[in-house]
């Protein structure tokens, strides 16, 4: 259906974007070439990605219910402006997590330094509140339990389950983002109807290219969850 929208889930904060002519020495000061602040999150830019493409989107994951934080302001405001649903969110009272980015104008790397504070992730119980009969896609971050990390395989299963039971009205695909190298992270793409892969997640695994990491799926290397 035309109006469904496609759900991404994840994470969004605040990135605080600095140019640098090369790369800093510890313990130097030196004027940077620019500075910026933008939305980031990899769930929260798919969603700009997609609506830039013309795409119904909405984001869900963990804000901040603080009426001062000024970070969570900017990032509601970015949303609203791109016509990005997000009212679904789970709210909690901490500041929204934020990221210090370095882009080294020298050689183009990007080096970021993250900080979650004391902002919890969504659980399996907080996505099973969804109505998913509203989205024709989720797509996850594929992000594993371990310590404050959300359980994705739960809420993989959740919406598997949902689907099966009634396919006419949980029309969904499912896709996946394995970015990361946190252990296990690997499995949760075994039950996705779509899987991207990075290449730090694919050098893990001895893979020095993409087609050679679809190989492995596709030849079962990884277990089921």
């Amino acid at each position: 259906m035309a109006d469904k929208r496609i759900l991404c889930v994840g994470l969004t904060c605040l990135d605080i974007v600095t140019e640098v002519a090369s790369f800093p020495k510890e313990d130097t000061d030196q004027r940077s070439a620019g500075m910026s602040w933008r939305r980031g999150g990899n769930a929260s830019n798919n969603c700009t990605t997609l609506r830039n493409l013309g795409n119904n989107c909405e984001f869900y994951g963990a804000m901040s219910s603080l009426e001062n934080d000024v970070a969570s302001i900017f990032a509601e405001q970015d949303l609203s402006s791109q016509k990005i649903s997000f009212e679904n969110c789970v709210r909690f009272v901490h500041p929204l997590p934020s990221s210090i980015i370095l882009l080294n104008n020298e050689n183009g790397t990007r080096t970021i330094v993250h900080h979650r504070g004391g902002m919890p992730e969504i659980t399996a119980e907080d996505f099973k509140k969804l109505d998913l009969s509203k989205y024709n896609w989720i797509h996850f971050e594929g992000r594993t339990k371990s310590g404050e990390r959300p359980d994705v395989s739960e809420m993989i299963k959740f919406a598997l389950e949902e689907r099966t039971k009634n396919p006419i009205t949980y029309d969904f695909k499912i896709s996946v983002e394995l970015e990361k190298t946190y252990e296990g992270v690997e499995n949760l793409g075994t039950k996705a109807d779509v899987v991207f892969v990075s290449k730090e997640f694919s050098a893990k695994f001895g893979c020095e290219t993409g087609e050679e990491m679809v190989k492995k799926f596709r030849n079962g290397y990884f277990f089921e969850f």
